[in-house]
């Protein structure tokens, strides 16, 4: 894990000043509201309660409230979230760029004999 976050933070840092790159750049990533797909979130409350249904066997996880109240609460809080991170962008001229899909299917490490 301390590899992993050593090496994002070597990457952030990298960029961080470059402004003839970083400013020809967007808002955020793509997971951000203006940059998904059309009606993508229509219906999405509801869509994650079916998942948690389907899930049901998993003991608590999947029949906790809070849990299955996820897809609302996404709805609800993603264009604030959006709108407050514009702002910030706005007003800050420190930009970097970020990993875009960092999770363990995307990391990789060398074998521990490999130099």
């Amino acid at each position: 894990m301390s590899a992993v976050l050593t090496k994002l933070g070597t990457f952030h840092g990298h960029f961080m000043g470059e402004e003839a790159l970083l400013s020809s750049l967007q808002h955020a990533t793509y997971w951000t509201t203006d940059k998904r797909p059309p009606n993508e979130t229509d219906g999405l409350g509801v869509k994650w309660q079916g998942l948690c249904d389907r899930f049901a066997h998993v003991p608590e996880t999947y029949r906790d409230s809070a849990v299955r109240d996820l897809g609302h609460r996404i709805l609800r809080w993603g264009e604030w979230i959006h709108d407050k991170t514009a702002a910030l962008m706005a007003r800050h001229t420190t930009r970097t760029l970020v990993h875009g899909d960092c999770k363990s299917a995307n990391i990789f490490f060398k074998a521990e004999n490999d130099r």
